[in-house]
């Protein structure tokens, strides 16, 4: 919160749902700073209803941070898991 994603030093990704909100909210917020009179704002949405409660967004969005953050532990995990399997065995001599 109060930088760009290139000033982001977290290393943990936001969902890509909040990402397109963040950039859309964004761009109105820079045309309306540039005093553009209108701003078109354009939402294509997909399904019986664009609109979903707040309660499901959070659960989605908590979900999709979820799944990134299994797959990152997943792979360290993995990294870590290649490391030992690389290192077993040096310096403790002939392996016949």
């Amino acid at each position: 919160m109060g930088h760009s994603s290139g000033a982001c030093t977290s290393t943990t990704k936001l969902p890509e749902v909040e990402i397109k909100w963040r950039r859309k909210a964004n761009s109105i917020k820079n045309a309306l700073s540039r005093g553009t009179a209108a701003t078109a704002v354009n939402f294509v949405g997909g399904g019986e209803s664009s609109f979903i409660p707040e309660a499901e967004y959070r659960a989605r969005v908590a979900e999709e941070l979820r799944q990134h953050l299994e797959a990152e532990v997943r792979a360290q995990i993995y990294a870590e898991l290649f490391e030992q399997q690389r290192d077993a065995g040096k310096g403790q001599g002939s392996s016949d």
